[in-house]
This record gives C-alpha cells, sequence and structure tokens, in this order.
C-alpha cells in the first residue's frame, strides 16, 4: 500500500488510517504487506540520520511495523546554476549589470536562465546550500521572501541590490512563461 503526503497523516486521521491499514492486513492475511509513504516535508530538522530517525519513527506508527532508518531514502538535491563566488569581483560585476537592467536582460531559454548570475544568486540565497560537514545539498530554510531579500541586501550592503525584487520578478515571470 502506498500513502502519498504522509505528513498529513496526523490526530485522528492518522490514527484511523493506522487502524485502517492494520484491518486490512489482518482481512487479507498479509502479515508482511509492505506499505510505502511519500513525504517531501515530514521532518526536516537535524542531520539526515536524524531525519531519517524521525521518518522512521512516525512511519512505524503509522503502518504498525518496524520500519529501519536506513530504509527512509532522502531527497538528492542539486543545483542547475553554477555555484557563485560571492566575493568575487567578477560576480558581483555581472550581478550588479544584470540588477541594473531590472528585466530588460531577462533570459528566453533554460541555457540562459542558468548561466544568468542573478539565478545564481537566488538559487544560492533561497534555493540550496550544502550541509554542515558535508558536500550534500539542502533546502535553505524557508522564510519570509520580502525579509530574506532585504536581509540579503544589508548583507550585501551594496546599493547595487536596491533594485533586486524588481529583477527577481522579472527573472521568474520570464522563466515560468518560457
Amino acid at each position: 500500500m502506498v500513502f502519498d503526503e504522509l505528513h498529513t497523516y496526523r490526530g485522528r486521521q492518522g490514527a484511523d488510517v493506522a487502524m485502517l491499514i492494520r484491518r486490512v492486513r489482518e482481512a487479507m492475511s498479509a502479515p508482511s504487506l509492505q506499505c510505502v509513504g511519500t513525504s517531501a516535508t515530514l521532518s526536516t530538522d537535524g542531520e539526515l540520520i536524524d531525519q531519517q530517525r524521525r521518518v522512521a519513527e512516525v512511519a512505524g506508527q503509522l503502518f504498525g511495523t518496524e520500519v529501519r532508518p536506513e530504509h527512509v531514502i532522502g531527497e538528492t538535491l542539486r543545483r542547475v546554476t553554477p555555484v557563485p563566488d560571492p566575493t568575487s569581483p567578477e560576480f558581483k560585476s555581472a550581478l550588479a549589470d544584470r540588477v541594473r537592467n531590472e528585466g530588460r536582460d531577462a533570459p528566453a531559454d533554460f541555457a540562459g536562465f542558468t548561466a544568468d548570475p542573478l539565478s545564481a544568486w537566488i538559487e544560492s540565497t533561497f534555493g540550496v546550500t550544502t550541509a554542515s560537514g558535508g558536500s550534500r545539498l539542502v533546502r535553505v530554510r524557508p522564510s519570509a521572501t520580502r525579509t530574506s531579500i532585504a536581509r540579503a541586501r544589508c548583507k550585501k550592503s551594496s546599493s547595487i541590490l536596491n533594485t533586486t525584487g524588481l529583477s527577481i520578478s522579472d527573472l521568474l515571470l520570464t522563466a515560468t512563461s518560457s
């Protein structure tokens, strides 16, 4: 049996589904009935092993069987843009030129989108980062976008990012219409 969006099976709904799984297993005389659950958001805190333990615990309770942490498959992320060096004068200059154009030079295709310095900055700031102590990519913790942009602007303390909000909107609108 496959259960999508495992994170939604909480509280009373989770208890009802857990009981139904046990009743199906009993009615079918299938003590080794295999259950599979999917969720992108069930556990995002801690290191990968901590996430796997938490997911295994929840799945075990729901499915009524032992689920070992090593059987929990995590997501594998990959960048689509090159990793920028935010201290590089070349990157700063390319980003400044791109932001000042406010979408006039927005990329028209995927290759252009992935090569765009603003795309690289967005992916690094809001998309993916390297997990502590390793090379595995993880999602950047979500935050309010406008607040994040403001903080990123302040961190960079550069006037080039004053129009970043408009440039980001232009870039994303262009990307979604391609």
